[in-house]
């Protein structure tokens, strides 16, 4: 049986960090950590799709966003398929999977968004987000989507531990690892802490 390791995902426009934390759920260690792209430029996707779809009449926007949004969950899944085949060499398998989404609420209608300089910003935000959780659950991956602005009360819930002791062992992962260590990575990890 493979042991189980819980992935967490902070997402960015094109791209998301990633962290993989396996062992012992009240204390685990980092497993994977890597930057999941997804967008592929050489193929003509963009890290802003609702900009470029902005000056598009609504039927040519529509169209647009639909097939961007196809490719970002092909990519993305073609590299979660290559991280699961690492994952088993080690005899790991992912207990699920926790995406971090921002406080907003789903964008809407396509032509009221485009017509609104702030809400393509928030579309694009949902749109990747949105993107990489398709691609988890296409591989049978269990979703998670976690408030970010909520994570550290989530995970204090889930957990049983305050949020001091769950800052101090994500420091102490984020010692062993290395750098890069930033606040995606630190997000990403107690968002995979949730997901174990």
């Amino acid at each position: 049986m493979l042991a189980r390791v819980g992935l967490g995902f902070r997402v960015h426009s094109g791209w998301a960090a990633m962290v993989a934390l396996g062992g012992k759920v009240e204390f685990p260690e980092m497993i994977e950590r890597t930057r999941v792209a997804l967008i592929d430029p050489e193929t003509g996707g963009v890290a802003q799709p609702y900009h470029a779809a902005e000056e598009m009449d609504p039927t040519a926007a529509e169209t647009y966003i639909a097939s961007s949004a196809d490719s970002s969950s092909a990519i993305a899944r073609e590299q979660l398929e290559a991280l699961l085949v690492t994952l088993r060499a080690k005899n790991l398998g992912p207990a699920g999977c926790a995406i971090l989404y921002a406080s907003g609420h789903e964008p809407g209608v396509l032509t009221k968004i485009l017509a609104s300089h702030a809400m393509i910003h928030t579309a694009e935000g949902v749109f990747f987000r949105n993107a990489l959780a398709l691609a988890c659950e296409q591989l049978a991956l269990h979703v998670l989507r976690l408030k970010e602005r909520e994570v550290w009360t989530i995970a204090e819930e889930k957990l049983g531990l305050p949020a001091e002791r769950l800052q101090g062992h994500l420091a102490v992962i984020g010692k062993r690892a290395g750098p890069p260590w930033t606040q995606d990575q630190k997000f990403a990890a107690l968002a995979a802490w949730i997901a174990l």
